[in-house]
């Protein structure tokens, strides 16, 4: 027996291809958009080229329009202080980007309450003297905002910061270059030159990665929150300007006087430079710095590990309330509150007799140094400061030796 099909009356007909159309529609992905936005004040040279196409004259107004994944592309110019607030993208993140790397200039970038932002290469100093505060910030009602490849200044000619007069260092010591005060805020890959403070970690989760900071006259980074992330930074070059110490790396308890739970539980310093000084020995503000400290609470779950620390300081770790710690593979002149750190740590007093050229900045263990494959396993990171794979025989300190030794 053979059945004819049915046939459908026209209006159905009709129905079907409508739901069918929506129904691609609703299941076809949002496609990424890109804004451009005009600066306040373009560059001259922005004239020679034609603009986009009806660029939104405001950031504000770029930034209220886009959606996940949007990138906001920053036209060649200077945008003043930049002040974004009040929204939070589901999913992917927005992305904000200048059009041309070094193109753009902001005076400050502030962000309130928003959430899951991707801000990347952009240039950040004050235009006159009087600045203070933080330059870069997020406040407590952000989270997971992520600063990429800045280029954050005390002033314009802060890469000249060696050459300064005390009088000009005193004014730059009222500035912080970056503050992350959002949970899961991060600052990753960036320069940092001639500030007061180099970062502020106030939120929770927050990580500070792969930056560098040269030329600070307070202390290079503070954390004060849970969970903090400091890996991979290269600090160098402080300034001293009064009797007070300058500390590369700084962490506290708030409220642990007060017997409230401590708010730097599970910090992590690890794979991180910090070098006193890299100028001329005789200049006249260059500081004793002092290392990695951490005082003035509890510090739960703690490591300190692969970091390298040469500066003049006697107690370069110096650790006060440490509870179940790993303090392991560090280079150091000295150590404070931590018992038998020599059995986990290098004690480096004399650091030309067990590293490779001091004077030229290698500080990878020497032959007849007793530090090549002399590492427990069982306290050495499976990698060194730099990456290398430690192996089975994994050496002292915070770097490998190269496998062959002539290198």
């Amino acid at each position: 027996m053979v059945f004819a099909p049915r046939r459908l009356p026209a209006a159905r007909v009709g129905l079907l291809a409508v739901l069918t159309i929506l129904a691609v529609r609703l299941s076809a992905p949002v496609m990424a958009r890109d804004h451009f936005v005009a600066p306040p004040e373009p560059l001259p040279s922005a004239a020679e080229r034609a603009p986009p196409d009806a660029p939104w004259d405001t950031l504000d107004k770029a930034f209220a329009a886009a959606e996940p994944d949007d990138r906001l592309i920053l036209l060649p110019g200077s945008y003043g202080e930049i002040v974004l607030s009040g929204r939070s993208f589901e999913g992917r993140p927005l992305t904000i980007v200048p059009e041309r790397p070094g193109s753009m200039h902001a005076t400050a970038v502030r962000l309130r309450g928003v959430g899951n932002v991707v801000l990347r290469a952009l240039r950040v100093w004050p235009d006159g003297p009087d600045a203070a505060g933080a330059l870069v910030e997020t406040d407590s009602a952000s989270t997971r905002i992520r600063f990429e490849r800045l280029d954050v200044r005390g002033s314009a000619d802060a890469p000249d910061y060696r050459s300064w007069e005390p009088q000009v260092w005193a004014k730059q010591g009222r500035l912080t270059g970056v503050g992350l005060g959002g949970r899961g805020d991060a600052l990753i890959a960036s320069e940092l030159t001639g500030l007061g403070i180099g970062v502020t970690v106030i939120g929770a989760r927050g990580e500070v990665r792969g930056i560098r900071l040269r030329g600070f006259s307070v202390d290079g980074i503070h954390v004060l929150g849970t969970e903090g992330r400091i890996h991979g930074n290269h600090l160098e070059d402080c300034i001293q300007m009064d009797e007070t110490p300058t500390t590369a790396r700084q962490a506290w308890s708030p409220g642990a006087e007060r017997g409230a739970e401590p708010a730097t539980a599970g910090l992590r310093f690890d794979g991180n430079v910090l070098l006193e000084w890299t100028g001329r020995p005789d200049h006249l503000l260059c500081c004793d710095l002092r290392g990695i400290g951490l005082a003035d609470g509890r510090f739960p779950d703690l490591t300190v590990r692969n970091n390298l620390v040469i500066i003049s300081a006697a107690d370069v770790i110096a650790v006060d309330g440490a509870e179940g710690a790993t303090i392991a593979n560090n280079v150091a002149m000295g150590y404070h509150g931590i018992p038998q750190a020599a059995r986990t740590n290098i004690v480096a007093r004399f650091p030309a007799r067990i590293f490779r050229d001091v004077a030229r900045g290698d500080f990878r263990p020497k032959p007849g140094s007793g530090l090549i494959g002399t590492a427990a396993r069982a306290y050495a990171p499976g990698t060194d400061l730099v990456g290398i794979a430690r192996g089975d025989a994994p050496d002292f300190g915070a770097l490998q030796a190269p496998r062959d030794l002539s290198q």
